[in-house]
């Protein structure tokens, strides 16, 4: 057998559950504190390093606090984030302040009668059916550019996603582009649920990877 020391590189001191995040902004109590596990829990045979990689050099990771790992192999898997809404991809370093932000997060949810939602991909899609799943009294709207929504699948899965929308009275507004002004000027409460980046642009363009 051939062992290997592993050591992983991240900030946080938990893993959460990417998909799972928007029925935990609904169930922000009992499922959103399932969703996530400490690393050491999860991989208790690894290293866990709790920094952000800024830069590699010469087989060499360099890291936020000033400190540098060498490594034998390098497997970079820094995920992307959410521009329009950072809270997807949050940054909160511990469990606790991130099962705080969610409290949050969904109080203001709680409290408002009518939601927009800018997008009308995956997220758009879920976020206001979880909406409307767990509060059917609230006025729910997509706004989607393009002329359907979930344009990255096909016809019949975005039909049968609109049908289970309609009945859940979510209204679907498509070949319609709104602005944040024009969307919050009614007093809704607004969320961008348009775009992912790639987290690469710590890779130095002259580490030979960029």
């Amino acid at each position: 057998n051939i062992e290997a020391e592993i050591t992983i590189v991240e900030p946080k001191d938990y893993f959460e559950l990417p998909f799972a995040q928007l029925r935990a902004l609904v169930e922000p109590e009992n499922f959103a504190p399932s969703i996530r596990k400490p690393i050491h829990q999860l991989l208790p045979y690894v290293k866990h390093v709790k920094a952000q990689a800024t830069r590699i050099k010469d087989e060499t990771l360099i890291l936020d606090d000033g400190s540098k790992l060498d490594y034998d192999f390098l497997v970079i898997a820094t995920g992307s984030s959410f521009p329009s809404w950072p809270f997807l991809k949050g940054s909160e370093s511990t469990i606790e302040a991130r099962q705080e932000k969610y409290m949050i997060a969904s109080e203001e949810l709680k409290k408002a009668d009518s939601i927009k939602i800018i997008g009308g991909g995956s997220v758009g899609v879920e976020f206001a059916g979880e909406i409307a799943w767990k509060w059917p009294e609230k006025k729910v709207r997509i706004y989607e550019s393009g002329q359907r929504i979930l344009k990255s699948l096909d016809d019949k899965t975005a039909q049968r996603a609109l049908d289970i929308l309609n009945e859940l009275g979510v209204e679907v507004n498509t070949g319609e582009r709104i602005s944040k002004d024009a969307a919050e000027s009614d007093g809704s409460l607004t969320y961008f649920a348009v775009g992912t980046k790639p987290n690469s642009s710590w890779i130095d363009e002259h580490s030979g990877l960029a």
